[in-house]
């Protein structure tokens, strides 16, 4: 009979031990859920970040290149004499960033342009424009670099 007792507290004691075990395991898979759950949520407030900051970057970047255009059509009116290209039409760049509209010409000098073109005789006006159609070129290549980076 005593040995009977004895058998019993000890399978007790066991199976209070395991249940304390299962208690401790039991609050450590909790707290990585709690833990798991709460960086679930900061990864969707990221996400949702992103995304805003995204779409911000993204109609910023559309303004700069509405933006770049019209500088790049009105430079193209005032020095080249008036021919902008058509909606869609693609401008041919030279190897100084500028149109050939702005260049005068295939192969035409600054002085033959000018001459031709009396529009061509401000200088500064036409420095000015160059000046901001280089920073608006700039502007355009960083964020081209930029949103590739991104990607």
């Amino acid at each position: 009979m005593k040995d009977a007792e004895h058998q019993k507290k000890i399978q007790e004691e066991a199976l209070k031990a395991k249940e304390e075990e299962m208690d401790k395991l039991k609050k450590k898979m909790e707290d990585k859920v709690a833990t798991a759950q709460i960086a679930v949520e900061e990864m969707r407030r990221d996400n949702v970040s992103l995304s805003e900051e995204m779409s911000g970057l993204s109609a910023a970047y559309n303004s700069l290149e509405e933006q770049y255009h019209r500088s790049n059509n009105s430079a193209s009116v005032a020095v080249g004499g008036g021919s902008t290209p058509a909606a869609g039409e693609a401008t041919e760049m030279t190897a100084g960033g500028e149109t050939a509209a702005e260049d005068g010409g295939a192969g035409a000098s600054s002085g033959e342009a000018a001459a031709e073109n009396p529009g061509r005789s401000n200088s500064h006006e036409v420095q000015s424009l160059r000046e901001e159609n280089s920073r608006l070129q700039e502007d355009v290549r960083a964020a081209n670099e930029w949103m590739v980076s991104m990607n």
